[in-house]
């Protein structure tokens, strides 16, 4: 195969995005395939191309619309996606009338990279070789391109050919780098791909597509191009099982997930979305984090659950209920159920979901009242939760863990609110307004020894996070002026703050400690997840 370089074509590429807010063509045809997603839809030739391919596994949602590209007197139909740049060559003949973008070689060039200049490799053993860029294709990413192509023969799997046809060579062998998100992984470029590998993942699902054709696009819309010969700039990596506090933050003007270290350095935005990303909740071993979203909402104040790896990579949705707000996650500790909140009943109350997605239930029921932000006890045998079901003011509550035996814990005329269960068992850490600013305040679950922890006048200290040995306290703060992430002894002393730089920085939660990752969610990869909330009976959910 010969490798070449698109230079007009490259050229008259960027002209193409950059004029995308100019009137252009309407390719919007009436077997239009349309993504909420994104807002962009698929026609013609290019959506059976792409249905023919596994297009959202491997082109993934389109990004852009459908426009003409005219370059040394041939026309074609361009229109971008996450993974590719698809080119329709017109007057060509199908199955010839379709190529991929060089988004791999280009990607580079947008770095100021040369891949010429990358380390050429000797044949190994058990991989695959490849002399026109003397580069060797191994596993973990050997059987992923062997199982991706392009469909060209008929016949089941796919050839060498129909690989080649949606990779390219090989541009490099494997080699760690640091990625977009931040965080840094195994990488091997093609011409057209780059595969990464997240060892997070559940195989196949470990090895993945980049999102090439959003960097290269993306970079295109916002004039971000690296110049030729100028290094890319190279996000801080993060270690797999170092300690992090998850947040939400709207530093951005709508609010995604980040992460932090304790000490405030470090900080990355996962999600990087243009919905609403919120109230994290990390997995028992660390590995995954699940949060509230409207992403796909069709209206206004409409969230569902999502999951996704700890670098937010493989975003996948757990609840899909219509016209609720799901929100205000909390992991059990064995890992095996999520309780959340949920109006799908038309006022908020508790529900849990098994973390494979399998049906929720409802465990409180009061059709006057507010039961919300739920916390698990160490054992996973009761829920400690905050609600107005008095009649008057929040308080806090406890239950079995399938709803059975509530109980309050001894109230004020104050409200009560955001509780958070000690690692130990024998405090309750929550937020009062009993002096008349929030502050905040421990307890034990019986109700007695009543402790303030903080005490900064006119200054709001709520959703009070543990560390995992219990020494040490995040929560949320104005006493600066802005709302940010602060962190102190479990006693209240040595009060730091971690966030900066404006917007909301809320509703911290603290990773559990020296994880590695061992919890693999395997039926989240295996099935299809979107489970529906309907109306049912308590059903023990005890371990």
């Amino acid at each position: 195969m010969h490798i070449v370089r698109y230079g007009r074509l490259w050229v008259c590429l960027g002209l193409f995005v950059a004029g995308l807010s100019m009137a252009s063509p309407a390719y919007a045809q009436d077997d239009a395939r349309c993504f909420e997603q994104t807002g962009y839809c698929i026609s013609g030739r290019l959506r059976e191309f792409w249905e023919q391919n596994n297009g959202l596994v491997v082109f993934g949602y389109p990004i852009s619309e459908q426009q003409e590209v005219t370059t040394e007197g041939q026309t074609r139909l361009v229109q971008w996606f996450e993974r590719v740049r698809l080119e329709q060559i017109q007057g060509a003949t199908p199955p010839n009338d379709i190529e991929l973008g060089r988004l791999g070689a280009e990607r580079l060039d947008q770095q100021g990279r040369n891949w010429y200049a990358f380390a050429t490799s000797e044949p190994r053993n058990s991989c695959q070789y490849f002399p026109e860029t003397q580069h060797n294709l191994c596993e973990p990413f050997l059987q992923r391109w062997r199982n991706l192509g392009i469909e060209s023969d008929g016949q089941p799997g796919y050839s060498n050919t129909e690989s080649l046809a949606l990779f390219g060579l090989p541009l490099s062998d494997a080699q760690l780098e640091t990625l977009p998100d931040g965080s840094e992984y195994t990488v091997q470029w093609f011409e057209r791909a780059r595969l990464e590998f997240h060892p997070l993942g559940v195989p196949p699902d470990d090895v993945q597509l980049g999102r090439i054709g959003a960097e290269v696009y993306g970079a295109f819309v916002s004039g971000d191009e690296v110049a030729a010969g100028e290094p890319a700039e190279t996000p801080t990596a993060v270690d797999q099982g170092e300690q992090r506090i998850a947040f939400h933050s709207s530093i951005t003007g709508d609010f995604d997930i980040y992460t932090v270290r304790p000490d405030g350095s470090g900080k990355l935005n996962l999600t990087n979305h243009s919905a609403n990303d919120l109230y994290p909740a990390w997995s028992p071993d660390g590995s995954r984090l699940v949060f509230a979203s409207d992403r796909d909402a069709p209206e206004a104040g409409v969230f569902d659950l999502y999951m996704m790896n700890r670098d937010g990579s493989g975003i996948m949705r757990l609840t899909n209920t219509p016209a609720a707000r799901d929100e205000l996650p909390a992991w059990s500790h064995d890992g095996n159920w999520i309780a959340f909140v949920s109006d799908a009943d038309g006022d908020q109350e508790i529900y849990v979901i098994s973390a494979d997605g399998r049906e929720p239930v409802q465990l409180t029921f009061n059709e006057t009242a507010t039961d919300t932000y739920p916390a698990w006890s160490p054992d996973d045998s009761q829920l400690v939760f905050m609600s107005d079901r008095n009649g008057s003011d929040f308080e806090l509550y406890i239950a079995n863990n399938d709803g059975s035996d509530v109980r309050a814990i001894p109230q004020t005329a104050a409200n009560e609110a955001y509780p958070a269960w000690s690692p130990d068992g024998n405090r309750i850490l929550f937020a009062s307004g009993r002096d008349g600013n929030w502050k905040l305040y421990t307890i034990t679950p019986q109700g007695d020894d009543l402790t303030n922890l903080t005490s900064t006048p006119s200054a709001n200290d709520t959703r009070p996070a543990w560390s995992p040995d219990g020494s040490r306290i995040a929560f949320q703060s104005d006493r600066d002026g802005d709302i940010d992430i602060y962190v102190m002894e479990a006693n209240g002393a040595n009060i730091s703050r971690i966030t900066e730089g404006g917007g909301r920085n809320a509703s911290p939660v603290w990773s559990p400690a020296g994880t590695q990752g061992a919890f693999q969610m395997r039926l989240l990869a295996e099935y299809p997840i979107s489970a529906t909330i309907t109306r049912g009976k308590n059903t023990v959910v005890s371990k």
